[in-house]
């Protein structure tokens, strides 16, 4: 296996702290939803937890048995992705339903006070159509980069900086998660009022609105069992999606025949964040410094073991 077999070992520890937040995260929902009055459906949590034992086995067979650390690395990091995502995103509707004063009206003056109009940009794209259907394709291409930096790091032998991708993708979504729990907002489209006919430009008009309905049942006590087959992104500040752009990116910084286009594709992502997925400027800014100080923590702080490992390829070319 091509890398740098101590860069690799290194990148063990941070990654079982993402494992271990991952964990508590999960039993944190499994105390809250009984005490909260919250209902799971059992059939969508029983097929998640065969898919999950299923990559376990699979983990434990290419890990212990017939060692290929590629395999392993790909089913360990798709049952990380899989249990973590649902954890978290579970938690955050549980956030949620505090009901907690919302700051849509603090993030507007802040947009104000940094010189962005969201109804002008909204206006600038419905009078330019394929540029708003080209920042709505790219935005919508979140998971299919996930998968992309899953599988390059994997087969190329990175998986000290698939480990690594792994941690940032944990810590940061949870700093996201407990950001907007403490600091809610709906984001601009419901903040402003936005109706659909203002926005012919999009391929799906209710995009900026998709959450909404679920944000206000769960603010309003009316919405009790979690519907796990259509979890939606609740959270408008800071933007995971800005956060996942960055982390994405400097995972992939190694092998330059793919990060060039994907680093093409996350401008247009960010640059239509605002209308693709309800959010304020200070979303965006915010997701960004998140992401650029957890990329500092984990390769400037040592908690790699190996930080110069980290920036290198692990020991192979460039691509």
């Amino acid at each position: 296996m091509p890398g740098n077999p101590n860069a690799i070992a290194d990148m063990r520890l941070p990654m079982r702290y993402a494992w271990v937040l991952a964990i508590a995260i999960g039993v944190a929902d499994c105390l809250w939803i009984p005490a909260g009055g919250f209902r799971v459906p059992a059939m969508p949590l029983t097929r998640i937890a065969a898919v999950l034992a299923a990559l376990g086995i699979l983990w434990w067979v290419y890990r212990r048995m017939r060692p290929d650390p590629i395999v392993a690395a790909l089913a360990e990091a798709a049952a990380f992705l899989i249990f973590f995502t649902l954890v978290l995103e579970v938690f955050c509707y549980l956030c949620t339903a505090l009901d907690r004063p919302l700051y849509d009206a603090v993030f507007a003056a802040a947009d104000r006070a940094l010189g962005f109009d969201f109804r002008a940009h909204l206006a600038y794209l419905v009078e330019r159509p394929r540029l708003a259907q080209l920042l709505e394709l790219c935005y919508d291409t979140s998971m299919l980069q996930i998968a992309v930096v899953v599988v390059a790091l994997a087969t190329s032998g990175r998986l000290a900086r698939l480990r690594a991708f792994l941690t940032l993708f944990a810590f940061t979504a949870a700093a996201v998660i407990g950001i907007a729990a403490i600091f809610p907002s709906l984001g601009p489209y419901p903040y402003y009022a936005i109706p659909d006919n203002l926005l012919p430009a999009f391929t799906d008009p209710r995009a900026g609105w998709d959450s909404v309905p679920q944000v206000l049942a769960l603010r309003g006590g009316t919405m009790r069992l979690l519907p796990l087959t259509d979890l939606r992104g609740l959270v408008a500040f800071p933007s995971f999606h800005t956060t996942l752009a960055f982390i994405t990116v400097w995972a992939l910084l190694p092998m330059r025949r793919i990060v060039v286009p994907l680093f093409a594709v996350n401008v247009a992502l960010i640059l239509g964040a605002p209308s693709n997925g309800d959010h304020y400027l200070c979303d965006l800014l915010a997701g960004a410094l998140i992401a650029v100080v957890a990329i500092a923590v984990l390769t400037r702080r040592g908690l790699a073991g190996a930080p110069r490992a980290l920036a290198s390829p692990e020991g192979t070319p460039a691509e």
